[in-house]
């Protein structure tokens, strides 16, 4: 139920199409922590955490095609996986299109990582 409720992926289409993708980390004292940012745990909401930019190389943060994030759904009846384009720097242009997100998507599936498309409206 951690998995479902506080642990978000955060996942970034590079320049060159790939898809990179992690478990979106803390930061304390301005490092990474390498520990998971829980998003509804007291004590650690607040915390600071690296975002999709810390996917990319150092030396072109604004290469990121697309990004957003994977959660794991508790629907009560039924667990399933969803991907977004919740990403503040990547994912809200109104150049991202509905036909990129399902692109991402497509690529986990090809690795048989059935993901449901969230596309939120801007």
């Amino acid at each position: 139920r951690v998995l479902a409720s506080d642990v978000t992926i955060i996942w970034v289409v590079d320049e060159d199409g790939h898809i990179r993708f992690a478990i979106e980390e803390m930061i304390l004292d301005g490092e990474p922590t390498g520990l998971a940012k829980l998003q509804s745990f007291p004590l650690t909401e607040a915390v600071p955490k690296l975002g999709h930019p810390s996917l990319l190389e150092d030396s072109n943060l604004w290469s990121g095609r697309i990004a957003g994030e994977i959660l794991l759904v508790d629907d009560s009846s039924i667990l399933y996986w969803k991907i977004n384009r919740r990403s503040g720097r990547y994912g809200y242009f109104t150049d991202r299109m509905y036909v990129h997100l399902k692109n991402a998507a497509d690529q986990f599936r090809y690795f048989g990582i059935e993901l449901s498309v969230d596309w939120d409206p801007l």
